[in-house]
């Protein structure tokens, strides 16, 4: 039985009635995929901007125990007047330039773990309804606002918790709570001082309300944190932690070892092999990957379909899928991989279904699907010369057509695909076909039916085994 397997099983025979199976508890590389920096990032910004001499940040990090980060942060915070708030300042700008589409569009990315998350929040909420996050971004929020059309009983501060009482209104909202802080705060904490002064008052507010086991998605365990602090409370409590370890290829790739994660939780207060039996750790390939199995195996509504698509697109990193129609319809159903293809043993597949109109002229009876990629913008790699699209079809006449297009900023451009693939199964399209779209730009990919060649009131369907871009010697990227 997988990680993923136990994790619903737990869940089907869990015998307390009365509230949620687990809680979320997401750290930041949960938003690393929606561009949002990384703590090395904004480091480096900051000493930009601060000139602070190597002898100052030193004194910090060995008398206090703090990592450059932190003493950094603190550094700022005590040198300068008006610190805490141009920190802030500082992050908020990070994360509207970067985890924003470009003008016009200028939607939040929300990447595949913000939004199978945000659905579990809202259609499986005896499997989970309240998400606790160490990150600053409103991208689960907005998740369930784009995403879901639901909006969230939203935690920024500590007082709030007694304030507003989620635990008793997670019946009526999802529940989000940002304990180190959120963007549009005066102050977020960034550094173990910080984390001290309202640590005692986090754990008072969280320790009771949520009494499920937690699954953790990027966070790496840092020691001194609020969130570390309470995943102690929980193991004491006698809760399990299904820890999510980034490990692509089977190789962990994480700062903190599984030991010194369980030494942290220990903390000479519980013995490590206390921990060790209640702390789960999974190796995974990253949270978006882990979200969408999950969300599969839950039955979240589109989870299965983004699965497909992701697994056969890996190179253009999907995170938004939608069908369109005028007249005609495109159909998305998602099938288990076929198994010369598979990369992995849970890989999906997706199949499309044009269903055409009895309109007879083209413009309409037009019906596709849009992939959005979670970059702001898919830069094509120089060496790629061509793309190669393994898949099957279904059509009553040979010669039927469906269209691969790609958009870019400023143009798009389509190409004609037969029904049918050659004999090896799949079609090279060389992007030179794709006149004036450029390929640094891209943002959507859109399959649809050639509705030149697929007649009124016809149906033909295509099935997608896999993807990938080609260099000129035929080698996959």
């Amino acid at each position: 039985m997988s990680e993923i397997e136990e994790i619903v099983d737990r869940h089907n025979r869990r015998t307390v009635l009365n509230h949620p199976s687990f809680v979320f508890l997401i750290g930041a590389g949960a938003s690393v995929t929606s561009h949002i920096p990384d703590g090395a990032t904004v480091l480096k910004g900051l000493k930009k901007k601060y000139k602070f001499s190597h002898e100052v940040v030193d004194e910090y990090r060995d008398k206090l125990r703090m990592t450059e980060y932190q003493a950094t942060m603190y550094a700022i915070r005590n040198h300068s007047a008006n610190g805490a708030f141009e920190i802030s300042d500082y992050i908020r700008m990070l994360i509207e330039k970067n985890a924003r589409r470009r003008a016009p569009d200028n939607r939040w990315i929300i990447n595949n773990c913000h939004e199978v998350v945000a659905g579990i929040l809202v259609h499986k909420p005896d499997f989970a309804r309240a998400a606790i996050t160490t990150n600053f971004d409103p991208l689960l929020n907005y998740a369930l606002l784009q995403q879901w059309n639901t909006e969230p009983l939203l935690i920024r501060h500590y007082d709030e918790v007694e304030s507003m009482k989620p635990a008793a209104l997670q019946h009526r909202f999802p529940v989000l709570l940002h304990i180190h802080g959120y963007w549009q705060n005066h102050e977020v904490y960034n550094d173990p001082v910080q984390f001290a002064e309202w640590m005692s008052q986090w754990n008072a507010a969280l320790e009771q309300s949520w009494p499920s086991d937690v699954i953790v998605i990027g966070y790496s365990g840092q020691e001194d944190s609020i969130a570390m602090e309470w995943l102690r409370c929980c193991v004491r409590y006698g809760r399990t932690v299904w820890w999510c370890r980034y490990a692509p290829g089977g190789r962990l790739r994480e700062f903190l070892s599984d030991e010194d994660i369980v030494a942290n939780l220990a903390n000479n207060r519980i013995s490590t092999g206390r921990v060790r039996s209640q702390v789960e750790f999974i190796p995974i390939e990253g949270a978006d990957q882990f979200a969408l199995q999950l969300g599969t195996a839950l039955s979240v509504p589109g989870a299965k379909d983004m699965k497909g698509i992701a697994d056969v697109f890996p190179w253009f990193k999907p995170s938004e899928v939608s069908a369109f129609g005028n007249n005609a319809t495109a159909k998305l159903k998602t099938y288990k991989g076929n198994i010369a293809f598979r990369e992995s043993p849970d890989a999906l597949e997706p199949k499309i279904t044009f269903s055409m109109a009895g309109a007879k002229n083209p413009a309409n009876n037009h019906a596709g699907i849009n992939i959005d990629t979670v970059e702001r913008e898919f830069r094509m790699p120089k060496r790629a010369t061509k793309i190669r699209i393994y898949y099957s079809g279904s059509s009553s006449q040979k010669d039927r057509r469906f269209e691969f297009k790609l958009h870019s900023r400023k143009n798009a451009h389509r190409v004609l695909i037969p029904i049918f693939p050659n004999k090896q199964g799949y079609h090279d399209i060389p992007l030179s076909k794709f006149l004036n779209v450029d390929l640094k730009t891209i943002w959507r990919v859109v399959i649809a039916a050639d509705s030149d060649a697929i007649k009124p009131r016809e149906k033909a369907s295509i099935r997608i085994h896999r993807t990938e871009l080609l260099d000129k010697t035929g080698h996959s990227i």
